[in-house]
């Protein structure tokens, strides 16, 4: 009977089995580097691609910024102008004052009583006078207290005198147990029973998954929720700011028109040169109204936070009638001029009345910034830019083109044609010089005339055309 030596085969088969199995887990190690590394890569690619959201959301919200902050500018002007406007209509709604008082105290004044003088200082009527009768004075009394204009009328005091009186997320784990791990030779790894060789190979994955997520994914994660998370604060914040901005275009469209309006108003204040004229309007309405002038002076100017306050004292005689015609005429002039405090008295011999009483008129503030600082005029030798040949209303912006650091503003004239204008051009009729040009439109600043023979600076906007 023949003996074969089995042990060279045993030898060549352990080590067959040891190969095989150190390859599977170089198979199994190479997996877990090329997943981590292929996690990796996902995630940087991911990042690149958040960030790049961000970055356009971050762009966009620029843009917002730009609108917002002249949303604010805007309504601090519109604020502004409005504060203005309110003080010159209060102007305007007081020079009427005076007249309803010379108006009111004929329609008071009682039969059987009459006023020998009559004072107004601040909003305190005085008067003095005679009555037939103490019923008459009761009756002026009542007629006092009937009155829409005169308040809480009160009687000083009455004496008796012939001509006087005043008053005011099983099989295995059996397998497991069944395996004596003190048998395992870590010299012979090969000879495993294939579960241990499977557990093996799955605990080393897990290492080097574990490992490969902590040293290299982690930190990537991190990157990348963080940049979702700025996503997320950045559309909400662009969500909020375009609902700020929606109101641009109706704020610049009210703004203009309450320039407008409020320019309007101020047509209504004289000027320096004009106060010559306004005296001259005050004395033709005391001559109208047959009255003498014994004096129309000026008195030192008052300066107020919107206005100068230019005081006048007028002193005039003549009959009561006339002295209100008078009142009337001057509240009626085409520049705002108020009254304030009079007092009227019998000039003596009875031949009438003699009246002094306080007006007002005002000049704009900003009307005496400007005379003060620098005049401002058009360079009218400057050679005409060709967008100067169109007024504005028929100049629009149809985009933009940025060239390197230079952004460009694309305007279509009145003719169809496209023109590129950069801040320093010139356009439109009224010396409209560029100061920006933005993706929203184009800030400049015109000279135009300030119906006094000089000019004045104004600011200008002209924004991106709607479906441009």
């Amino acid at each position: 009977m023949a003996n074969i030596n089995l042990l060279p085969w045993r030898e060549w088969e352990r080590e067959r089995k040891q190969k095989e199995f150190l390859t599977q887990l170089g198979a199994v190690l190479l997996v877990g580097v090329l997943l981590v590394f292929g996690a990796g890569m996902y995630l940087d690619n991911e990042i690149e691609g958040q960030q790049g959201r961000n970055t356009f959301l971050t762009g966009k919200i620029k843009v917002l910024d730009e609108k917002i902050a002249e949303i604010q500018m805007l309504r601090k002007q519109r604020e502004d102008l409005l504060a203005r406007m309110r003080v010159i209509n209060e102007l305007q709604g007081n020079r009427p004052v005076i007249v309803r008082v010379f108006d009111e105290v004929v329609q008071t004044l009682a039969k059987g009583v009459h006023y020998k003088k009559l004072e107004y200082e601040g909003n305190m009527l005085s008067v003095s006078g005679v009555a037939e009768s103490n019923n008459r004075i009761s009756a002026l009394m009542r007629n006092l207290d009937g009155s829409d204009w005169f308040t809480q009328p009160n009687l000083k005091s009455i004496k008796e005198d012939p001509t006087n009186s005043d008053y005011g997320e099983q099989d295995t784990l059996k397998q497991i147990q069944s395996v004596d791990f003190s048998d395992l030779d870590i010299n012979n790894i090969g000879s495993w029973p294939g579960v241990v060789k499977a557990i093996f190979m799955a605990i080393l994955f897990a290492l080097v998954l574990g490992v490969g997520y902590y040293w290299h994914v982690t930190d990537k994660q991190k990157n990348l929720e963080v940049e979702q998370a700025k996503e997320v604060d950045l559309r909400a914040e662009y969500e909020d700011k375009a609902g700020l901005a929606a109101n641009l275009d109706a704020l610049r469209i009210q703004k203009r028109e309450m320039e407008d309006a409020f320019g309007a108003l101020l047509r209504q204040l004289p000027s320096d040169t004009e106060v010559p004229g306004l005296l001259e309007d005050i004395t033709r309405t005391a001559i109208d109204n047959e009255l003498t002038i014994e004096s129309i002076d000026l008195e030192p100017e008052n300066r107020t936070e919107f206005y100068i306050e230019l005081p006048i004292s007028i002193v005039v005689e003549g009959d009561y009638h006339k002295l209100g015609s008078f009142v009337s005429g001057v509240a009626n002039l085409s520049r705002i001029v108020t009254l304030h405090d009079f007092q009227i008295n019998p000039i003596r011999d009875n031949l009438g009345l003699r009246m002094e009483i306080t007006a007002k008129t005002y000049r704009y503030l900003e009307e005496v910034d400007r005379q003060d600082g620098p005049k401002v005029t058009p360079d009218f030798n400057r050679v005409k830019q060709f967008l100067e040949q169109f007024t504005i209303g028929r100049l629009a912006m149809v985009g933009t083109l940025a060239q390197g650091p230079v952004t460009y503003a694309l305007i279509q004239d009145g003719n169809g044609g496209v023109h590129r204008v950069q801040p320093g051009d010139f356009m439109g009729t009224d010396h409209g010089r560029i100061l920006a040009v933005n993706d929203t439109g184009i800030e400049l600043i015109e000279i135009v005339p300030d119906g006094t023979g000089g000019w004045v600076e104004r600011e200008r906007t002209v924004s991106l055309a709607a479906g441009a």
